[in-house]
């Protein structure tokens, strides 16, 4: 959804968003869900990958287009 959404402007605060609304269907709390601001840098920079992922099938698929 976030690479239709954001493409290739997506966020590590949009990985977390994403990440925190689906937990919210499927556990009754985790330390991690709670706003991006609030978590320690260290825990920030774990959507990295996830963002470079999006980010890159984002650019392959406008090549494509």
């Amino acid at each position: 959804m976030l690479l239709l959404a954001k493409g290739d402007g997506v966020t590590r605060k949009d990985v977390h968003n994403a990440r925190v609304a689906w937990m919210q269907s499927k556990v009754d709390g985790h330390e991690s869900m709670i706003p991006f601001s609030d978590l320690p840098a260290e825990t920030q920079n774990e959507e990295s990958p996830f963002v470079l992922a999006i980010r890159s099938v984002a650019r392959r698929l406008d090549r494509n287009l």
